[in-house]
Parts: C-alpha cells; structure tokens; sequence
C-alpha cells in the first residue's frame, strides 16, 4: 500500500505510515472521500506547517582593498505545507549566473521543531540569470533545483522531517 500523506510504501496491513505517522482509514458511508481529503489537509498543516526550507547566502564588502564579511543571510526557499509532490516552485528571486559548467555548494537550513543545516553539490549549467527551486519528493524529502526552468540540474534528497 501506498501511504496517501507522502507516497511512501507501506507494509502491508499496516494503518500508521512509518515515515510520516500517517493513520489510514476506510470510510465506506457517502462522503467518506471528502473526510479524507480534510484529513490530509489537516495533517499537512500540522505535519508541515512550521518548516520552512532556506539558502544560506554569505554576504561580503569590498572596502579600501579589503573583503569585509557581513554575515549571513536567510533566503526562503519553499515552506513545507505549500509544496505539491512533483511539482518544481522557484524563487522570485535571480542569482548572477555562470559562464561554464562548475560545481557549487549550496548551504541549505530545514527549520521546524529544530534546525538542520545540510550542503548540497551541483553542477550548475550554463545560464545567465541562476534560479534556485525546490521539488517535494516521496517521503518528505526535497531536492533543491538550481539553473533555469529550462535547463536545471537537481540535488541529492534532503529530509524535511
């Protein structure tokens, strides 16, 4: 069975997912579908509600030849609850693009009941204007999506619970 929360795999005969905490009932009356579609909205809210996925971006200076640093800065990236499973939202936001393919690490914080923080490596390809996105994936997982909507490459999964 397919959990109906994050499309994980269940065992079988099992009613609580093991990954999401998901209880799955069988409603047979009339409008036991729409019981279930307001429980899943629920637990969504409840579920993912507080977390909220961020760029960690360095700011720095350029001052009488020197570099000063000027901390960090928190860009929103997604929150958890908006996210559709398999669809890529993008930031509103563009970043200087690049001239040729190279690796970059991005630093990524998940917030909610506690804070983690996580690099991911990509291969940027070549644009011009670079978006950063991310994808809700089976699981509760991520991937972060860096590069066009045209021409992106994606990150490896990150947990958001």
């Amino acid at each position: 069975m397919i959990c109906m929360f994050c499309s994980e795999e269940m065992a079988e005969g099992e009613i609580r997912c093991s990954v999401c905490g998901f209880t799955h009932m069988n409603f047979t009356e009339t409008g036991g579908s729409e019981v279930i579609k307001n429980m899943l909205s629920a637990y969504r809210q409840r579920k993912l509600g507080n977390i909220r996925v961020e760029l960690i971006s360095y700011k720095y200076r350029m001052e009488n030849g020197k570099i000063n640093d000027l901390g960090e800065e928190l860009i929103a990236v997604a929150q958890a609850d908006k996210l559709e499973k398999g669809r890529l939202s993008w930031l509103d936001k563009d970043f200087y693009g690049i001239q040729t393919e190279r690796n970059i690490d991005l630093k990524i914080r998940v917030t909610g009941g506690e804070k983690r923080e996580q690099t991911v490596t990509l291969k940027l390809p070549v644009c011009e204007k670079l978006n950063i996105g991310c994808v809700l994936e089976n699981g509760l997982k991520i991937r972060i999506a860096a590069g066009t909507p045209e021409n992106y490459v994606l990150s490896d999964m990150i947990s958001l619970c």
